[in-house]
């Protein structure tokens, strides 16, 4: 299990990097805009992305636009 975890966190962390991810999380971390705990749900749900590579812009969310 510690073997899977290790690697999983090397996995999501190349791959942030990869994509230029990665240091606008820290820094919103650092900056402390956001917290570890969102941070890593947003990691985990790869909801992270759609508003660094939107520029910032909030993500569309499912259902807009519905009634009721």
């Amino acid at each position: 299990m510690e073997i899977l975890k290790t690697r999983l966190i090397e996995k999501a962390v190349s791959d942030l990097d990869a994509h230029g991810l990665l240091e606008p999380l820290l820094a919103a971390m650092a900056k402390k805009r956001k917290d570890p705990y969102t941070i890593s749900e947003k990691v985990v749900n790869h909801s992270f992305a759609f508003h660094f590579l939107n520029g910032g812009k909030q993500a569309a969310t499912k259902g807009k636009g519905k009634r009721g």
